[in-house]
């Protein structure tokens, strides 16, 4: 196969219990976008057994790998923010 393609993810934006990730998958010749996605990672506590709100430390975290602000939203996990 001499298909080169770029997988890009990032971290969109963060609800209050929950952040969203977004995907490009990129044909590297063409720079045409092969394939998107999008998905919401929920911050779970197992031992509730219920969702609960980000700590400010791991979007701190996430921000310095990011190396850019991300944007926050109102929502919740099962909103999509």
């Amino acid at each position: 196969m001499d298909d080169e393609v770029a997988c890009h993810i990032r971290v969109a934006s963060f609800g209050r219990t929950s952040f969203v990730m977004e995907y490009l998958v990129r044909d590297e010749r063409s720079k045409r976008a092969i394939a998107e996605g999008r998905t919401v990672q929920a911050v779970y506590d197992y031992e509730a057994r219920r969702v609960r709100p980000m700590e400010e430390s791991l979007k701190e975290e996430i921000r310095r790998f990011e190396g850019r602000q991300v944007p926050s939203t109102q929502g919740d996990a099962r909103q999509g923010g």
